[in-house]
């Protein structure tokens, strides 16, 4: 009730006089009703109904002088800045109204972005879209939550620090808004147009901007990209295999965690070097897999990945179940742990990561080492075959090259795509493909390959995919140096579409149908074999 006179606009003394008003007069009325049809009592225009009258309006006139704080003081509860407003004269409602007329019921892209990227952690930032739509890309720091758990959520946050929310758009956050602002929040904005509007004004990279802009809001502008579009942190590997897992195993482990958890239940090693390299060595426990056993003729195309079920069958006799974490181990070549990694995801194994510095850091480091073959039960792996939606075939990759509608990423060596130098039935390389060979990644010694720091890595792809939305087909001659591609990209640096061409160049340059294009491009060219 005490709100009824706030949505009217008026004061609680002043609804008070005029209702008194309202009453007496209504109540005269019914007496001029009773006088005109002759009922045999009448009080109509009587002394004591004119004095009661009177002494009704007087008290409520005097009810209204007495109260000159009005609604502030009659409603204690409320708000510091509510109370204002009703001093001012504003209800709730129309408090709101005022903010938006005044642009402070939002917050712009720009303003957002300068104070995230300038590390001003009083802003609580909340994603209200679908738990898909938030693992696919997000603003970093924001949180997820459901609208309908949003007002207990935001709780313990009421009227302290900014809690800025945003969607795709403004729909859906404004309606929250205006729901919190009736509930007593008073620190929720909503983000000015939305996701879409943050990436445009943001995120968008300079060269695509048709717009002059000076030099310091370009500056501006890279350094937001820089922020926000850098690949988050890895997750810690410290900790058990269960703790670590209990959300998702980092993409990379580091030998400090495998040699505390190597032994572990639920740890399987997979060694993937030659046979001969893990006879005369290898840590204690793993099991030995020819990366090649995982691929064959399929459909008439070489060196293909095999079907899931294949793939499946492989670790029930290595006695692999789908709880367990699995550790994938390289040796010369860090594309040997993404291709067996490629199959994992086939068959929709998600408890893996692979050995930073792989068995050469192991060795290094002086970690153990036996020759001993490890007791294994088989088991009977259930695959998920519904996961395999990232491989493309050549009819996908070319509906994308026409299309231009998908960026290519083309890592061979830089000869092998400019078609000086090839082992296929053609030379050059699909049409818009872009040039970064495997070995860009790349960082160590003789001893050992590593793949470079995220941060790295994460710079030199957004020179290649601006958008961490962008489609992305990558490809190599059999899928094998573009598998590592696909793990940076998708594993590492969390990119929503890549795809792997598996069938590569061996099946594109075999079909003279399609087309083709030679010339330099932007990697280094190398020497070593393709594979």
């Amino acid at each position: 009730m005490q709100f009824v006179y706030a949505n009217l606009g008026m004061s609680q003394p002043v609804f008070a006089l005029l209702l008194t008003i309202a009453a007496v007069a209504a109540f005269w009325v019914s007496e001029y009703i009773e006088y005109r049809r002759k009922v045999t009592i009448s009080y109509f225009n009587s002394p004591s109904l004119k004095g009661f009258g009177t002494a009704l309006i007087v008290f409520a006139i005097g009810l209204f002088i007495a109260s000159p704080t009005g609604d502030a003081a009659a409603l204690p509860g409320m708000a510091a800045t509510q109370r204002a407003q009703m001093e001012q004269g504003l209800t709730p409602a129309s408090g709101l109204m005022a903010d938006v007329e005044t642009a402070r019921d939002h917050i712009e892209p720009e303003e957002l972005a300068d104070r995230l990227a300038g590390g001003d952690s009083s802003i609580l930032l909340v994603d209200v879209r679908s738990p898909a739509e938030f693992q696919s890309f997000h603003i970093r720091g924001a949180v997820n939550v459901a609208l309908s758990e949003l007002e207990a959520y935001l709780q313990p946050y009421k009227d302290r620090g900014p809690i800025v929310l945003y969607s795709n758009g403004m729909t859906h956050p404004a309606q929250a808004r205006d729901y919190l602002f009736g509930r007593g929040f008073e620190n929720v904005y909503i983000l000015t147009d939305g996701l879409t509007g943050f990436i445009e004004r943001c995120l968008k990279p300079i060269s695509l901007r048709s717009a002059p802009m000076s030099a310091d809001v370009a500056a501006r502008i890279n350094t937001w990209r820089t922020f926000f579009l850098a690949a988050p942190p890895t997750k810690s590997d410290t900790g058990t295999p269960e703790q670590v897992t209990a959300e998702k195993l980092p993409a990379l482990v580091t030998t400090d965690w495998l040699a505390q958890n190597y032994t572990h239940e639920v740890v399987r090693v997979i060694d993937l070097r030659p046979q001969p390299e893990y006879n005369a060595g290898h840590i204690p426990g793993s099991l030995r897999l020819d990366v090649e056993s995982l691929r064959g003729s399929v459909n008439g195309v070489p060196s293909t990945l095999l079907p899931a079920p294949m793939i499946g069958q492989h670790l029930s006799l290595m006695g692999i179940q789908p709880s367990h974490v699995v550790v994938l181990v390289s040796g010369e070549k860090v594309h040997d742990a993404t291709l067996a990694a490629v199959a994992l995801e086939r068959v929709g194994h998600q408890r893996y990561a692979i050995l930073d510095g792989g068995y050469g850091k192991w060795i290094a480091e002086g970690r153990p080492a036996d020759t001993a073959l490890p007791a294994v039960k088989a088991g009977e792996y259930r695959v998920n075959l519904t996961a395999n939606q990232f491989t493309v075939d050549y009819r996908a990759v070319l509906q994308q090259v026409q299309a231009h509608s998908a960026i290519l990423i083309d890592s061979r060596p830089g000869d092998y795509y400019a078609g000086s130098k090839s082992e296929e039935a053609r030379a050059g390389h699909i049409p818009g493909a872009k040039s970064h060979p495997f070995s860009d990644d790349l960082r160590g010694t003789d001893v050992y390959k590593q793949l470079r720091p995220v941060e790295s890595l994460a710079a030199a792809y957004r020179q290649l995919v601006p958008s961490p939305d962008d489609t992305v087909i990558v490809y190599c001659r059999t899928g094998h140096q573009a598998s590592q591609a696909f793990f940076i990209l998708r594993r590492m640096l969390g990119y929503a579409n890549v795809y792997w061409y598996d069938g590569s160049w061996t099946e594109w340059a075999a079909r003279p149908e399609l087309p083709m294009e030679t010339g330099a491009g932007t990697g280094t060219p190398e020497g070593s074999n393709a594979s």
